[in-house]
């Protein structure tokens, strides 16, 4: 099985924010795994649920998550990944690590390709640094 990590949003402004990003992760997981049986997933906004501004800071989210992540062969970007510090900084880590990269979790769960060594490049370019505030 292929284990991989679902990056995008997490944070919003609001605490709904937060729970219509978690649940837009949880939907792109399920069409995955609808679509596919050869692969494991990781969705990390699933874990935060249960302990946003309870337990945990943004750091220690950040550092947990990228531990998880850096144990995967692949990662899917979801929608609005490009607009997260987090996510951006995913990219950049996944790449360094020579992961596969997917751009949605549609070309992911009909079996496109990863985005090639072209497509990753400009990315880089266009990213700010990931940890610098927007």
């Amino acid at each position: 099985m292929l284990l991989t990590y679902l990056a995008g949003p997490f944070t919003a402004p609001t605490p709904w924010g937060i729970e219509r990003n978690i649940r837009r992760a949880e939907e792109a997981a399920e069409d995955i795994i609808r679509a596919r049986d050869d692969v494991a997933l990781i969705v990390p906004h699933s874990l935060g649920r249960c302990f946003v501004g309870r337990a945990g800071t943004p750091e220690y989210w950040y550092a947990a998550t990228m531990r998880m992540m850096e144990s995967c062969d692949a990662i899917v970007m979801l929608d609005g990944w490009h607009e997260s510090v987090g996510s951006r900084a995913e990219f950049r880590r996944a790449h360094g690590l020579g992961l596969s990269i997917y751009g949605t979790e549609f070309d992911f769960a009909h079996r496109a390709p990863p985005l090639g060594d072209e497509a990753i490049h400009r990315i880089m370019e266009t990213l700010a640094d990931p940890m610098e505030p927007k």
